[in-house]
């Protein structure tokens, strides 16, 4: 049916009959979020969201395009915004409702299900931790098949209760009635490349471009085209390149690298992704942030303007979609409680440096984590903080050494309001997640794509320990944290090496742990795009629960005042802290002003 329509609306398109593709393509818009709601609200889980994604890429492009093409039609552009953004939370919003009916409530039943779903994620998690090497792939499919299974089964357990009000409003008024004046947001897609049928029998090659949706109150939207994507992410990339980062457990180096050369890159990232956007500064005080590709892996706030950084001037919220903008979750009620994590005790012995480890293993069974020593003073810092700015509130609850456990914390982040992590995590974007053996010649079976999810996580205490099939491991993946209860949790703070890291998901954004822990139902998140040092993160940490608890800042202002800290700290009279110390913490979710 798809086909039928794309291809009516590239032969009237390139047969100049232009209003005649536009009129198409809204109609087409609209059909395609009329049948995207249905899906969401018929019982979709979040394995089916994923695949319904996939399905719509081709006609994203299509619709993308036409609007590219044939600017200036608000009709068209403002239902491709909305099918978009309701794609990219779709998801989120098929984990948020089924949270929503299944938490907190005295039915067995449902607690059964609900036990049995972990189950399934924990069994399909052991194994992508194995070795595949000797694996066809049969008995992963077999994991998969269960762990679906089970999200169908709880989903469709609560399908009558399912409110059609719960459906993300991405309409672009809608949005815009959620910014503040000084406020926007920007979504940026991926335009990937296609051949359209030309004239004469001829097929076009198309590169790959980055587009950006800008939303200003009160309902304008542009759509702007900042070029070819490569370019772009090549300078990304280059900008975050490991060889000027540092990583947690690694002693921070002597002389902070900071070259003319990165502060180059960043010039030229900043006038190619930043500045074509029109974003004045005198007048945006926040900008919602929807990034794709591998500029969702650079810090904006960290970009150069003249002798400062964009953040001086403008916060930046990460979405993974401006349909978040106008959800409204209710905050927590009850007692305020804070659980701590540091100190951990990871058994086994450890490595003197964990930076390559943690960057190039093969999966988490080879992987050693090192101590960290400063976590320890991180976590006691920001106890002592909270009981100074929560006196009435009830004691903060601290998980360390051998006590760190990953089961003692999924039990204790349950009602948890605050969260601090101070750990090891890992991303395996290596092709160690590719299986050697496919069940059939013609495909490859990679992990990465069939269980994205698996592929990072974080350690807990016995995470060096020997492991096999039948023993639980010390570490929690994303997958295994989006099964959690985080309904209560204000702010979880992830502060451990490129937890905001992942791999794309189409139209689904990052599968990241960022996007898990709100998968989960936390409503603000603090992760990193790269390695972090365990020194500068104590300090940075400290003076952001500080600034937030004690000086009573939002979210974002603190976590903005405790990178200049760092960023102005000085020694022998030069900075003692580079870009790559204090940049690569990303706030994502509600901002809590």
């Amino acid at each position: 049916m798809s086909g039928a329509w794309i291809g009516l609306i590239d032969s009237l398109r390139l047969g100049g009959n232009v209003t005649e593709a536009v009129r198409l393509g809204e109609t087409y818009a609209d059909w395609l979020q009329s049948g995207l709601e249905r899906s969401i609200l018929s019982g979709t889980t979040p394995r089916e969201s994923e695949r319904m994604a996939k399905r719509l890429d081709r006609p994203m492009v299509v619709l993308l395009r036409l609007c590219l093409e044939q600017r200036g039609n608000p009709g068209l552009e403002s239902r491709v915004f909305r099918l978009g953004e309701t794609l990219r939370a779709a998801s989120s919003t098929a984990a948020q409702i089924t949270r929503h009916l299944t938490s907190n409530r005295d039915d067995p039943e449902l607690e059964k299900l609900r036990a049995h779903l972990m189950r399934a994620r924990q069994e399909l998690t052991a194994w992508t931790q194995q070795d595949p090497s000797n694996s066809d792939g049969s008995e992963l499919a077999s994991l998969m098949r269960r762990r679906e299974e089970a999200e169908r089964a709880l989903r469709l357990s609560i399908l009558d209760e399912i409110d059609p009000t719960s459906l993300p409003d991405a309409r672009p008024e809608r949005v815009a009635a959620a910014l503040s004046e000084d406020e926007i947001g920007v979504a940026t897609w991926r335009l990937t490349g296609y051949s359209a049928f030309q004239s004469g029998g001829v097929y076009e090659p198309r590169q790959p471009r980055l587009l950006a949706w800008v939303l200003r109150p009160p309902t304008t939207l542009q759509l702007v085209d900042l070029g070819l994507s490569r370019p772009i992410e090549e300078l990304a990339l280059q900008w975050r390149a490991r060889d000027v980062l540092g990583a947690r457990g690694v002693k921070r180096r002597t002389t902070p690298k900071t070259p003319d050369d990165v502060a180059a890159l960043g010039e030229s990232l900043r006038r190619s992704l930043l500045d074509p956007l029109g974003i004045d500064s005198a007048r945006t005080k926040r900008l919602n942030w929807v990034p794709s590709g591998s500029v969702a892996n650079v810090p904006l706030e960290s970009l150069p303007v003249g002798s400062g950084y964009f953040g001086d001037a403008v916060r930046v919220l990460t979405q993974s979609s401006l349909a978040e903008v106008a959800r409204t979750q209710p905050s927590s009620s009850g007692p305020i409680r804070f659980l701590a994590v540091g100190g951990i005790d990871y058994g086994g012995g450890s490595k003197s440096d964990l930076g390559a480890a943690s960057r190039e293993s093969r999966s988490p069974t080879s992987m050693t984590f090192a101590p960290l020593p400063a976590s320890a003073t991180e976590v006691e810092r920001a106890i002592a903080l909270f009981e100074s700015a929560f006196e009435s509130e009830e004691a903060p609850r601290l998980l360390v050494g051998a006590a760190a456990s990953r089961d003692a914390f999924a039990r204790e982040a349950a009602d948890a309001t605050f969260i601090h992590l101070a750990t090891h995590g890992y991303f395996q974007d290596s092709e160690a997640s590719r299986l050697p053996n496919p069940p059939s010649s013609s495909a490859v079976l990679d992990v990465r794509a069939l269980v994205p999810r698996s592929l990072c996580g974080l350690a807990f205490a016995g995470a060096n320990l020997a492991k096999s099939r039948s023993q639980r491991s010390g570490v929690l993946t994303a997958e295994e944290i989006m099964g959690l209860d985080l309904t209560g949790c204000d702010l979880i703070v992830l502060s451990a090496c490129e937890t905001g890291l992942g791999l794309e998901e189409g139209g689904q954004g990052l599968a990241s742990l960022q996007a898990a822990v709100h998968a989960a139902g936390a409503r603000t998140a603090i992760t990193s795009v790269w390695p972090v040092p365990d020194e500068v993160t104590r300090e940075l940490m400290s003076e952001f629960y500080r600034q937030l608890w004690i000086e009573k800042r939002s979210k974002a202002d603190a976590l903005w005042i405790a990178k200049q800290k760092i960023r102005k700290a000085r020694e022998n009279d030069k900075p003692r802290y580079g870009v790559q110390d204090w940049a690569g913490w990303i706030l994502s979710g509600e901002s809590g002003r």
